[in-house]
């Protein structure tokens, strides 16, 4: 222990002499972003042309970048604003360079204007849609640096929860925020590869990888359920409008109009900016809704390789209120440092032709079943939208079949560097590619604490155990709280306030659930994977006033899980009363309501004093079983209340005695029971993906 904890000072007091010595000689651009009116222009893109990299804005417009001496070309985008190519020689000291965007001038194409005429968004759309499936192959592999930062607000809650969010850790209008810098590898056909470089996040938190963001491409048909505008399905459900061109890197890129023919949650609206005769996405700014909740959607692409553009950043805004919770949420993803790999069956790109405008030449070549696709995309003769499309999905058929395994549809890797959470304020300083703001500052002092408390409670120091542990509050027996005691261990009160009701057997009753619960978390081999070993007791106990009877049972449970995967058993019993049917389909308060104001008693009682043993299996995503085996003595209970408001003549409570015409009287009376109760769940069928081989 001791060697470990000088080993980690010894790297720390390294990396901090580093960063310090670098400071003093570090050179390269800082600058603004603005508008000509002089406001800040948050997540620009500035792109240094002769290393095929670059870093975003913050949101104060501010961006820096260390460089090593030399002449750059700097390329400074943002969406509807003229880029702004200026070369920049860096010495020894930082050149601080301000930049000045004016609004994007768009040049209408000439369009024959005639009634019926077609918009020019119309073929653009076609032939980028025609095209959408050939990106999506067109890099065989590629390996990118992304940085991700993610910054989340809760505005207002309902006022009866704002309590226990605090008891969580989590306060109204205070930003919550957490980095991660990541080496992403992607493999055709759905091969991912990631190493975490460095995380800075709340506790043990690892929901910071950027891949599922930074893998969202709009040349997919949906992006989370959602239609893309590149879909093939796109004319059904989106209408288009051309809303000018403009050149920018000696490409032409037109700007597309996105809007739903029917409004809701399924469609994006907004505006989508495409490449001529690439037919590639050059950015788009697009908005949707889900649960509620606005999601704007900002991708600045980037060309990375001859014909090739991938994103460069990506920023999305989630702000909205639902169920009486409302907050923003932003994340932004930079990539960097590609790595290209092409795949050499896409290297040609013929000419695409929109057979609804434009004329058919006689060396158009027609798709052919009886060639291979792949022998047909080494041509490069012209080809009509839909005979291209045909052959993209022969060639993506034909790759399929190759693969030895079909039912895999993913495989991923994901590794935690050793020393990710260990780097210090300086490393992130040098690393981070956007500035924190000041609320993300004070946001990172207010969770260093809290992780130094969700430490202490798996602590078996008493000294750090403190930190921890919750003074007893007088409604917490009811309300329900948890007192964590180090080591893994807590106990507390479940939340007892539905456990008082009403009911004709026990008259006016009270409830109380509790739990005592001993956890141990051992990270595996992988980094990632936890394995989680935990024992619980949990007594519940009840007793009717009028009955005059005391009701208890106990139950003890161990379990082993993982992902995939986990163990139960246990132990259960004592004396309670159950309604005759299992699922216990009759709400305890509502049962109330209707006995108190109706008069009315629909749910039947019986006592069981009982023990039990379970064991259930979670094999792995397909196979269940279940086993128990109960005994038990089963007793009738009887009405001993006759109590509600409702007094009018003629209405009377029922017998506790279910209702059965095709049972004897005696069926119901008491009775002792054997009983062995077993169930396997299979998925047939299942899909799986690889997670660290």
């Amino acid at each position: 222990m001791k060697r470990q904890v000088l080993l980690t000072f010894v790297v720390s007091i390294s990396l901090v002499t580093f960063f310090f010595s670098k400071s003093s000689e570090a050179q390269g651009i800082r600058g603004k972003v603005t508008t000509t009116d002089g406001e800040p222009l948050a997540f620009a893109s500035v792109y240094i042309r002769n290393l095929g990299d670059g870093v975003p804005t913050n949101e104060e417009g501010n961006y820096e970048y260390k460089l090593p001496k030399g002449v750059y070309d700097v390329l400074v985008q943002y969406l509807g604003y003229k880029s702004q190519l200026e070369t920049i020689v860096v010495t020894d000291a930082y050149v601080v360079k301000d930049f000045v965007l004016k609004p994007q001038d768009y040049t209408l194409a000439e369009v024959e204007v005639r009634a019926g005429a077609e918009d020019p968004a119309l073929t653009i759309m076609r032939k980028a849609i025609a095209k959408a499936k050939y990106h999506r192959p067109q890099i065989q592999k590629y390996s990118m640096t992304v940085y991700l930062k993610g910054t989340g607000k809760l505005t207002d809650a309902p006022f009866f929860l704002e309590k226990t969010i605090e008891k969580e850790g989590f306060k109204l209008n205070e930003a919550y925020t957490s980095e991660s810098v990541s080496r992403i590898t992607f493999s055709q056909p759905n091969k991912v590869e990631e190493k975490v470089i460095s995380i800075r996040t709340n506790g043990d938190n690892q929901s910071t990888s950027p891949a599922p963001y930074i893998q969202t491409t709009f040349y997919q048909e949906k992006i989370n359920g959602i239609i893309s505008p590149l879909s093939r399905s796109a004319f059904q459900y989106y209408r288009f409008k051309y809303e000018g061109s403009f050149f920018d890197q000696d490409v032409m890129v037109s700007k597309i109009k996105v809007t739903p023919r029917s409004r809701g949650e399924q469609v994006f609206e907004g505006f989508i900016y495409i490449i001529e005769d690439l037919w590639a996405i050059h950015s788009l700014n697009l908005q949707t809704s889900l649960l509620g909740f606005q999601i704007q959607v900002k991708q600045q692409f980037a060309p990375v390789a001859e014909n090739v553009w991938m994103p460069l950043t990506h920023t999305y805004d989630f702000g909205g209120k639902m169920l009486g919770f409302e907050g923003d949420f932003k994340y932004l993803a930079s990539t960097r440092d590609y790595e290209i790999e092409l795949n050499p069956d896409l290297e040609l790109v013929p000419e695409i032709i929109d057979e609804k405008v434009q004329e058919v030449p006689e060396e158009a070549v027609k798709f052919d079943k009886s060639v291979s696709a792949l022998e047909q995309l080494a041509s490069e003769e012209p080809k009509t939208r839909k005979e291209y499309r045909k052959l993209l999905n022969e060639y993506e058929k034909e790759s399929r079949e190759e693969l030895k395994q079909p039912e895999v549809i993913q495989e991923s890797y994901y590794e935690v560097d050793s020393m990710a959470k260990k780097y210090n304020q300086a490393y992130w300083d040098s690393i981070r590619p956007v500035p924190l703001t000041e609320s993300e500052i004070l946001g990172y002092q207010r969770d260093d604490s809290l992780a130094t408390v969700e430490v202490a409670k798996m602590s078996d120091v008493d000294s750090i155990a403190k930190k921890a542990k919750r003074k007893l509050k007088p409604l917490d027996f009811m309300n329900g709280g948890t007192y964590s005691m180090g080591n893994g261990v807590s106990l507390g009160f479940k939340q007892n306030w539905t456990k008082i009701s009403f009911n004709t057997v026990e008259g006016a009753k009270l409830g109380m659930g509790l739990f005592y619960r001993k956890e141990i978390n051992t990270k595996m081999a992988d980094s990632v994977t936890v394995l989680r070993k935990s024992f619980n007791i949990e007594p519940e106990l009840r007793y009717g006033f009028s009955s005059n009877r005391f009701y208890g049972k106990v139950d003890f449970r161990w379990s082993s899980t993982q992902q995939l995967s986990g163990r139960t058993y246990g132990m259960r019993g004592g004396r309670y009363i159950y309604q005759f049917n299992g699922g216990e389909p009759i709400n305890e308060q509502v049962n109330a309501l209707y006995s108190l104001f109706f008069r009315q008693n629909y749910m039947k009682l019986f006592e069981q004093s009982f023990a039990q043993a379970y064991w259930a299996h979670r094999v792995n995503g397909g196979i269940t079983y279940r086993v128990n085996m109960t005994y038990a003595h089963r007793n009738e209970l009887f009405n001993t209340n006759n109590y509600s408001f409702y007094n009018k003549e003629g209405r009377t409570y029922s017998s506790n005695q279910p209702e059965n015409v095709e049972a004897d009287p005696s069926s119901f009376a008491d009775h002792d029971i054997l009983k062995l109760n077993t169930e396997l769940e299979w998925r047939p069928g299942i899909k799986y993906g690889i997670r660290n081989g």
